[in-house]
């Protein structure tokens, strides 16, 4: 199949999020003809920039994935929606009538990393100490008159340091029974959208 180069691809990336396996980046490298550093603006022989073809091996075009799958990519499902920043075992994986964990695609395999980076404490993933939120610390600490701007703040921080949100347009923090509901508009790929409320809101 082939794939058109964008700013900020790297070919780990791109072998990670097509071929399903970021070490086969040299496979790419190696179909394409591309030598170090494979992706560059400066137009050298042998690499490529973005807005250039490249062919993938071992997909087929009718296998070429959909482009909401490019944008948005696919991940494991988690079993619920409705994440529960109490506890951090609020969602597992959801398994499938064969006995195979389900997947999750496009926008909505959007929606559920930035409920994933919201409840996952920063600090706590190996070899990405930046990963993840503060509003797991925030919940249960007492409530001052500034905590709901502190929720806020710290839900658009983290909305923002995933690379595919433009902008947050805006941020709504409110208490519902004995937890907090976080409803967000952002801007992701020119696509304005809702994360959080009636149907996929993050409790905390």
């Amino acid at each position: 199949m082939e794939y058109t180069i964008r700013y900020g691809d790297t070919l780990r990336m791109i072998a990670q999020n097509l071929l399903g396996d970021a070490e086969l980046w040299m496979d790419i490298a190696t179909t394409n003809s591309l030598i170090y550093p494979y992706i560059d603006t400066s137009g050298r022989p042998g690499t490529v920039e973005p807005g250039d073809t490249i062919q993938i091996p071992g997909i087929s075009d009718d296998e070429t994935p959909t482009p909401d799958e490019l944008e948005f990519g696919t991940d494991l499902k988690m079993n619920t929606d409705q994440i529960n920043l109490t506890s951090l075992m609020g969602a597992s994986l959801q398994v499938g009538d064969d006995g195979d964990y389900l997947l999750v695609t496009g926008v909505d395999c959007f929606r559920q990393d930035m409920a994933h980076r919201k409840i996952t404490p920063v600090g706590t993933v190996p070899y990405h100490p930046e990963y993840g939120s503060y509003l797991p610390s925030l919940v249960g600490s007492k409530k001052d008159p500034n905590w709901k701007i502190k929720a806020q703040l710290e839900a658009e921080r983290t909305m923002l340091c995933d690379p595919r949100v433009e902008e947050v347009i805006s941020t709504e923090v409110s208490e519902v029974n004995t937890g907090v509901a976080i409803e967000q508009v952002v801007s992701v790929k020119g696509i304005k959208m809702t994360v959080g409320g009636v149907d996929d809101s993050e409790e905390i």
